[in-house]
């Protein structure tokens, strides 16, 4: 429990950060992703956008594999 607080505590904003992306906090009580890429997007850009996210997921198991 203490790795996923401190994921959520800062880690996950610097993986973000990173790659050049931003989160918002949701108090809706779920945990989610929102991706909001421009309104004309084009394969280059949702390509892009998808890689990115795909670093991020990838950081993140692999510091919770190294902090459990």
């Amino acid at each position: 429990m203490r790795s996923v607080l401190a994921l959520q505590g800062g880690v996950l904003g610097g993986f973000v950060a990173e790659e050049k992306m931003t989160v918002r906090p949701d108090d809706r009580g779920y945990t989610g992703l929102t991706i909001s890429p421009p309104l004309v997007a084009d394969d280059v850009v949702i390509d892009d956008l998808v890689a990115r996210v795909d670093r991020v997921a990838d950081r993140v198991d692999a510091w919770l594999a190294e902090n459990q």
